[in-house]
C-alpha cells in the first residue's frame, strides 16, 4: 500500500482540505491517504521551490517517513515559477499543489482540481526520474491526458472533464512497472472528480454568463457566485457592490464627460483616498452632469444612477460595509453571515440589474497594436477584458476613423461601442499592467492614489 501524507499550510481553509481527503477516498491495497493535524506556516508572500520542498524535507524527518512515502503540501501561496503543483526536483517523493485561484478557471470546488492534481503527480512522480524528464515528455497541445502542460491555466478544464491518461502515458507507466491495480484505482478516482465537475458545470450555467460584464465587476460576481462559505459570500457581496459603483463610475464618467472627466475626478476627490461612501456620493455627482449625447448611454440612464444612490441611503449598505469589511469584526456565529447575505443580496442584484444595460453596450480593450490596413481603415489588435476569466483572449477590430487621431492607443484601456465606431479611454483610472505585488499582468481599477487587484485583492501604485 501506498502511503501518502497530506499536509496543508495554515492559510489552506479546513473544509477545503476535508473535501479533498473525501474525494481520495478511504485506504485500500493501493493507496493509504493520511490526513495530517499539522499545519506549515509561510512568512513569504511568493516561495520559492526550495523553501517548499524543504518543508517536505523537514516534515518527513519529524515523522521519520520511509522513503517510498508520498508528502503533497498543500499552499494557499503562489510560487515564484507560478505552476500549478510540482514534483520535488531532487527526485523525493515529495509534491506541492497551490489550493488558491482555481475557482476561476474551473466551475466547481476548488477540492475536486486539487484532487486531481495529487493523483496526477503521484502518477508523474513514478513515470519519471526527475522534472526535466517529466517537462520534456508532457504534451505541449492539450489531449485530455494528466499530463498535458497547461501553460494557458484554462486548458485544465479539458483533462480535468476526460479524467483519462493518453496511450504514450499508459506505455510509460507500463515501463516503470507499475501495478495494473494502482493505475486502475487512479482512473477511479480521477473519474469520481470528473464526474462533479461536469455535475458543477451544469449547476453553476443557471448562474448565467458574465461575458457582457468587464472584468472588475464580472470577477466579483463570480467569486461571489463560487463560494458556499457564509463569511466569504457575504464579503464577497460587499466587494461586488464596492465593485460597481467604482467600475460604473470609472466607465460611464469618460462616456459621459469626455475630457472633462478628468477635471470631474479631482473636484469630487478620487484623486486621494475615496471610502466607498465617497464614490456612492460621486454616483449622485455624476448622475447630475449633462451628457455629451444620449446615444452613449440611453435616456434611462441618469434615472438609473439616481435610484442605486436612492438604494444605497436607503439600506445602509456603505454603513454596513464599513462595519463588518473595513472597520468591524469576524463574528463567530455564521448565520449571522448568511443573515446578512440574504437581506443585502437583493439590493445588490437590483443595482447590477439598473447598471448592466450600460455595461452590456460597450467591450473594455487593452490595445495591443493598430496599423493601417488601407487609407481608410486600421486593424487594432487588442486583449478582451470583458468576462470573468483571466486568461484574455487577443481579438483584431477594424475600425475606419474619421481622424488620426482617433485611432487607439496602444497600451491604453479603451470601451469600445458594439458597433466598432466609439472608442472612448478609460486609463489611467482603468490599467492592464504588472501588479508590483506579484508580477504578474493584472486588470488594476483606480482607487484614489493607488489601485486595486479586483482579480487577487492587492492595492498596488501603478507599474
Amino acid at each position: 500500500m501506498m502511503k501518502v501524507h497530506l499536509l496543508r499550510s495554515s492559510g489552506v481553509p479546513i473544509n477545503t482540505y476535508q473535501g479533498i481527503v473525501r474525494l481520495l477516498g478511504l485506504p485500500d491495497h493501493n493507496f493509504e491517504f493520511k490526513a495530517v493535524e499539522d499545519c506549515v506556516t509561510f512568512q513569504e508572500n511568493i516561495l520559492n521551490w526550495d523553501l517548499i520542498f524543504k518543508k517536505c524535507t523537514d516534515f518527513r524527518i519529524r515523522y521519520s517517513l520511509a522513503e517510498e512515502d508520498f508528502v503533497i503540501l498543500l499552499t494557499e501561496k503562489p510560487n515564484s515559477l507560478n505552476w500549478f503543483s510540482a514534483c520535488d526536483p531532487g527526485g523525493a517523493r515529495s509534491i506541492f499543489i497551490h489550493t488558491d485561484d482555481w475557482e476561476y478557471y474551473v466551475p466547481c470546488g476548488a477540492e475536486h482540481p486539487i484532487a486531481y492534481e495529487v493523483i496526477e503527480n503521484i502518477l508523474e512522480r513514478l513515470m519519471f526520474q526527475d522534472i526535466q524528464a517529466m517537462v520534456e515528455i508532457a504534451h505541449d497541445e492539450p489531449r485530455g491526458c494528466i499530463n498535458d502542460m497547461c501553460s494557458q491555466k484554462r486548458d485544465i478544464i479539458l483533462k480535468l472533464r476526460t479524467a483519462d491518461i493518453c496511450s504514450d502515458c499508459l506505455d510509460l507507466l507500463d515501463q516503470q512497472n507499475i501495478s495494473f491495480q494502482l493505475i486502475q484505482r487512479s482512473l477511479q478516482i480521477l473519474e469520481s472528480i470528473r464526474e462533479n465537475v461536469l455535475y458543477s458545470s451544469r449547476y453553476r450555467q443557471s448562474y448565467g454568463d458574465d461575458q457582457h460584464l468587464p472584468f472588475p465587476v464580472a470577477i466579483t460576481l463570480r467569486k461571489l457566485k463560487n463560494t458556499q462559505d457564509p463569511l466569504r459570500k457575504f464579503l464577497y457581496l460587499l466587494d461586488h457592490f464596492d465593485s460597481l459603483v467604482r467600475s460604473f463610475i470609472l466607465l460611464a464618467g469618460p462616456v459621459m464627460l469626455g475630457d472633462k472627466f478628468a477635471d470631474f475626478y479631482q473636484v469630487n476627490g478620487l484623486n486621494l483616498r475615496p471610502s466607498l461612501g465617497h464614490w456612492v456620493t460621486t454616483l449622485q455627482s455624476l448622475s447630475n452632469e449633462l451628457r455629451n449625447t444620449d446615444i452613449y448611454l440611453g435616456t434611462e440612464i441618469l434615472n438609473e444612477m439616481k435610484e442605486v444612490k436612492t438604494f444605497c441611503d436607503r439600506d445602509h449598505i456603505v454603513n454596513l460595509r464599513n462595519d463588518r469589511r473595513g472597520h468591524g469584526y469576524i463574528d463567530p456565529n455564521n448565520q449571522a453571515y448568511t443573515n446578512d447575505f440574504e437581506k443585502y443580496r437583493p439590493v445588490v442584484q437590483e443595482i447590477e440589474k439598473r447598471f448592466s444595460p450600460f455595461f452590456s453596450k460597450y467591450k473594455m480593450y487593452q490595445v495591443l497594436n493598430s496599423g493601417r490596413i488601407n487609407a481608410a481603415s486600421f486593424l487594432v489588435t487588442a486583449l478582451d477584458l470583458m468576462g470573468s476569466h483571466p486568461d484574455f483572449a487577443q481579438v483584431e477590430v477594424k475600425i475606419k476613423p474619421q481622424k488620426l487621431e482617433e485611432v487607439p492607443i496602444v497600451n491604453q484601456v479603451y470601451l469600445n461601442s458594439l458597433n466598432g465606431e466609439v472608442w472612448i479611454q478609460v486609463s489611467p483610472y482603468i490599467l492592464y499592467s504588472d501588479c508590483p505585488e506579484c508580477h504578474h499582468p493584472r486588470v488594476l481599477v483606480a482607487d484614489g492614489e493607488k489601485y486595486i487587484d479586483p482579480y487577487i485583492g492587492h492595492r498596488v501604485n501603478a507599474a
